[in-house]
């Protein structure tokens, strides 16, 4: 009796885990979209005025204060409005699945699905292994680690996971910006697009914009993990 009860706590346990790491998994995940976006999109401030946010963790705790309200600002013209296929992703959804079917929904899919499991299998590993590796050197907890390292570690993870996946992102991405017909598509397949890229451009070819990407890993990750350790801390007083 007493095996079964404790079996049916550790269970228990588990499932509040999995419940706070989903939840802190959220926070984190709108802390990388609202950061990213902020960082890129603040004014330039004016001579003599500092910047709106002086750092990523300014950023994360201006954009807290305000509730996480995300600011939509109208787009460029009426005529690319005017020009706009989709008015949104269900119109999106429902308008390539009555031309093309569910395979036009998927497409790209297998591709996605290969840069996913490396990408992310990189990106957890980096942060986790030099998270634990601090949390030995140093005797302490998780929740005791200091927050310019968690910046730290969680920027290297998105090297970690971004340098090594690039060339296959962007492949993904043209395939899935690529024509639905045979008159309007370039490519056959992935294997098509990185051989017919390769030959046209050489391996230049896979790396375009790389730089960017660069540059906006190290913010976007670094407040991404911070924010769920934060998360996590304030959730395992309840």
């Amino acid at each position: 009796m007493e095996e079964v009860k404790l079996q049916k706590v550790s269970h228990d346990g588990e499932a509040v885990k999995a419940i706070k790491d989903c939840f802190s998994g959220t926070v984190g995940g709108i802390a990388q979209v609202l950061v990213g976006q902020r960082l890129q999109t603040q004014p330039t401030p004016k001579p003599g005025q500092p910047p709106l946010y002086s750092s990523m963790l300014d950023c994360v705790r201006k954009t807290s204060i305000e509730g996480l309200q995300v600011q939509i600002t109208p787009t460029q013209s009426s005529a690319s409005t005017q020009a706009q296929l989709y008015s949104g992703p269900i119109d999106c959804i429902k308008k390539i699945y009555s031309s093309y079917g569910i395979r036009g929904i998927y497409k790209g899919q297998v591709i996605s699905m290969v840069r996913e499991f490396q990408g992310f299998g990189g990106y957890f590993f980096v942060y986790e292994y030099l998270l634990q590796n601090a949390m030995k050197k140093e005797n302490k907890n998780r929740d005791q680690i200091a927050s310019w390292k968690l910046l730290l570690y969680g920027a290297t993870a998105g090297y970690g996971m971004w340098i090594p996946v690039y060339p296959i992102d962007s492949v993904k991405s043209k395939i899935q910006t690529d024509g639905f017909t045979p008159e309007t598509r370039q490519y056959k397949g992935s294997i098509d697009c990185f051989v017919k890229v390769y030959r046209k451009e050489g391996v230049r070819g896979f790396f375009k914009g790389f730089g960017t990407c660069m540059l906006r890993a190290a913010p976007v990750n670094a407040s991404t993990f911070l924010a769920y350790e934060f998360a996590m801390r304030s959730i395992e007083k309840f």
